[in-house]
């Protein structure tokens, strides 16, 4: 062998020796850490590569089960590592009308038979000492835990009897809790003892459940139920309820975790509620779905909140929920007017001209700290023109914004057009902004859009525009620009009318963004198109070819220059 091969396996086992090395290697592999929408960075695509990585290398594999047994998808999944409840040779037992896998040791697949669960006889008494030790390796490794509608008359003995043989519960490390189920949330109480302990380290709770009845009011549940879990989880930090819940029955449950920093509630709110929300000391995020304000709500004030994102069908019920909160705080704001997809109410409850008012009754509760604002809203059937200014206009007041996000998408496919307004005489009220956006619709005069707010944003670096129809630069109004550092521009899916005119736009923003990353932008308008599934050139990409090719002939210029003087020297 090479001496200089040598060297080089020596130097491979030393890295491999490293654990700082190793560890940031698998971060960038953790699923939950994976960006999606980039070749092979699907969750799916991540597990796999941490499957290889386990096989290939003795030195990944702690690594890499650390990040598959991070999160998994129900308790059957770790009960599967003990053989008693595992099916030999690839052999499973599907439970008719359920779904549910039951793991069964047969002696030969010629015995491999549907039947029902109360005809399975697991052996459990045969998990062996060694075995025991095996599960624990793998469950201590499970931080993030989904418990689902699996069969309980058939888990529940099966998760009794491991804990019974652990001495303790099944999962000792776990931090966070998903529970989503068709079931009463009875099942929840139930199980709870088993997954954690007194004094755990769980600071996640995430409880969802969907009962199917005739009438809203049948399907309410009482949270009182899951007081026994409280003193097992009394030090959670982030607690997510949706469902249908008595607001009394919220307020008491939500009340017992005194150091909640995030909740995410959905669900009718009266005084007892907005006063338990108001008494958590550090509370920082409040993500709220509010399908009713009872008439008894008095104002709270939320002194810790930071972060505040609201969403409702009913105009008014948001309108009068924003009233009643005090948030002094408050630096990032997200309003989220849906609509149910089978019914029209929605929209003859919401009319397009009552979105000003709440806005202006968000900037009179938030104008000295808020620095995000998002807007999603659904818009009236049968609107064709939408004025940006009115709808911005309230927000001018709040001279601390830096982002401002507004989705105005239909539900329906319609097609409808923006009409500016005063804009630039608004965007005075934003001098630290840094970050626009206007989804959906057609924007007729983007590139005064543009204009209107770089020439009082100096700080303005993102710009996002829906689909656009580019205006002759003559009748531009630059308010005499000659230099910006702006450094993204992305407009919707609009087709180009000629080459001509998209000469005179890019020989237009050259000079005045220098900055602009060119190359960045046309990546965003491919990943645009592939989305649409379309290979067609847009208006903007057009634009952004010539303000390359000008970049790259003013460079060309530059170094003929500087050689023509030296060769004169």
């Amino acid at each position: 062998m090479p001496p200089n091969a040598s060297r080089g396996m020596a130097a491979s086992r030393t890295s491999l020796q490293c654990d700082d090395i190793l560890f940031e290697i698998f971060q960038n592999l953790h699923p939950p850490n994976v960006q999606y929408g980039t070749p092979g960075s699907s969750k799916i695509e991540a597990r796999k590569t941490l499957a290889r990585c386990a096989r290939v290398c003795k030195a990944f594999l702690p690594y890499a089960l650390d990040h598959l047994w991070w999160e998994i998808d129900s308790i059957s999944v770790a009960l599967k590592v003990l053989p008693v409840l595992c099916v030999t040779s690839a052999k499973e037992v599907l439970i008719e009308n359920t779904g549910e896998w039951v793991y069964i040791e047969l002696p030969s697949p010629s015995v491999l038979v549907r039947r029902p669960i109360a005809q399975a006889q697991l052996p459990m008494d045969n998990i062996l000492p060694h075995e025991l030790i095996r599960y624990r390796l793998y469950a201590a490794r499970v931080h993030k835990l989904h418990v689902s509608s699996e069969v309980w008359d058939d888990v529940l003995p099966r998760i009794k009897h491991v804990t019974r043989l652990l001495g303790g519960p099944l999962f000792p490390s776990i931090e966070e809790l998903e529970y989503s189920s068709l079931d009463p949330i009875i099942h929840l109480t139930t199980i709870f003892p088993y997954i954690a302990a007194t004094g755990s380290s769980l600071s996640c709770l995430s409880v969802r459940t969907s009962r199917v009845t005739r009438f809203f009011w049948e399907a309410m549940q009482d949270l009182d139920v899951l007081q026994p879990i409280i003193p097992a989880c009394s030090g959670i930090h982030q607690l997510s309820l949706n469902g249908h819940w008595h607001s009394s029955s919220a307020a008491s449950f939500i009340g017992a975790f005194i150091h909640l920093k995030t909740i995410q509630f959905v669900g009718s709110v009266d005084s007892a509620l907005m006063r338990t929300f108001a008494t958590l000391p550090d509370l920082a995020e409040l993500h709220i779905r509010v399908e009713r304000v009872e008439t008894e709500a008095r104002t709270s004030k939320f002194r810790s909140l930071r972060k505040f994102q609201l969403e409702g069908t009913h105009f008014a019920t948001l309108n009068r929920f924003v009233e009643l909160c005090e948030c002094p705080d408050v630096q990032s704001f997200r309003v989220r007017i849906i609509t149910e997809p089978i019914s029209f109410v929605p929209w003859i409850l919401f009319p397009w001209a009552f979105l000003p008012l709440l806005l202006t009754t968000i900037a009179s509760k938030v104008s000295r700290s808020l620095r995000s604002l998002d807007v999603e809203a659904a818009l009236p059937v049968g609107t064709t023109m939408v004025t940006l200014a009115s709808i911005l206009s309230p927000l001018r007041a709040i001279r601390t914004l830096q982002s401002i996000k507004l989705n105005t998408t239909p539900p329906f496919t319609t097609n409808y057009n923006w009409v500016v307004g005063p804009l630039h005489e608004i965007a005075l009220g934003w001098p630290g902004l840094k970050e626009f956006q206007v989804h959906g619709g057609t924007l007729p005069n983007a590139l005064q859009v543009i204009f209107d707010l770089v020439s009082v944003c100096p700080r303005l670096r993102i710009i996002i525009l829906p689909k656009v129809i580019l205006s002759p630069p003559s009748e531009l109004n630059t308010y005499g620009l000659s230099r910006h550092s702006l450094r993204v521009i992305y407009v919707g899916y609009s087709f180009a009318k000629s080459r001509k005119e998209a000469r005179q736009v890019a020989s237009l923003l050259n000079p005045v963004f220098p900055d602009l990353d060119v190359s960045g932008c046309e990546e965003l308008e491919r990943a645009g198109k592939e989305a649409l599934s379309t290979r067609r050139m847009t208006v903007w990409e057009h634009v952004l070819e010539e303000m390359g090719r000008l970049r790259r002939k003013r460079v060309l210029v530059n170094h003929e220059t500087v050689v023509f003087r030296l060769r004169r020297r």
